[in-house]
C-alpha cells in the first residue's frame, strides 16, 4: 500500500508523517543510541522558556518552563479616604487588592507595589507612598494601605502589582 509516509518535493525539502530519528547504532530503525529530532518550534519554546502567558480580570500572567510564573496587575480605587491618624501621617483603610491572576504553588517570593495615581478628587497629586501589603498567599495579592502626610477626603489611587513565585 503506498502512503505519504516520507515526502519530498524538487527543492530537497521533505517531510515525514512521524516522528524522526538519528545515530542509530544498530543501522536498523531506532534503538538505544537513537536521538529523536526535535522541531524548530519544540526548541524556540525550549530556549525561550515561555510555556503559557494570558489575562484575566485580575490580571496578566507568564509561566516560564523552569516553573517561574510573572503576575502583573494594575488596581485603581476613586475617592477614597485618606483621613486615619497614623504619627504625622494620615493612612486610607486597608484596601484589598483581589486575587492574583493565575495561582502560585506558594506564595510568591517578590511582590512589589507601585504607586502609579495619587491624588485628591480634583486629580493633583499630593504625595504619598505605599504602607504595607499584608495578608498574602498563593491565590491573593492580600491587602494594603497608603499613608500621606496630608489628610484626604477623596483620593484617587492607582497601584501596579507585580508577583514573582513558582506555578509548579
Amino acid at each position: 500500500n503506498k502512503s505519504n509516509a516520507h515526502t519530498i518535493d524538487w527543492s530537497g525539502n521533505a517531510w515525514f508523517a512521524g516522528d524522526v530519528y538519528t545515530c542509530s547504532t544498530s543501522g536498523k530503525n531506532k534503538d538505544d543510541g537513537s536521538k529523536k529530532l526535535a522541531t524548530e518550534e519544540y526548541v524556540d519554546d525550549s530556549i525561550n522558556g515561555i510555556v503559557e502567558s494570558g489575562s484575566n480580570e485580575n490580571g496578566n500572567w507568564i509561566k516560564y518552563n523552569d516553573g517561574t510564573m510573572i503576575c502583573t496587575s494594575v488596581k485603581l480605587f476613586e475617592n477614597v479616604s485618606v483621613t486615619n491618624s497614623w504619627g504625622n501621617l494620615y493612612e486610607t483603610p486597608e484596601l484589598s487588592l483581589g486575587n492574583f491572576p493565575q495561582s502560585f504553588i506558594s506564595t510568591p517570593e517578590g511582590i512589589n507595589c507601585i504607586m502609579i495615581n495619587n491624588g485628591n478628587s480634583s486629580g493633583k497629586g499630593s504625595g504619598g507612598f505605599v504602607e504595607y501589603i499584608i495578608g498574602t498567599n498563593n491565590t491573593s495579592w492580600g491587602k494594603t494601605a497608603i499613608a500621606k502626610p496630608t489628610s484626604v477626603a477623596a483620593a484617587n489611587i492607582g497601584l501596579s502589582l507585580i508577583a514573582i513565585g513558582k506555578w509548579k
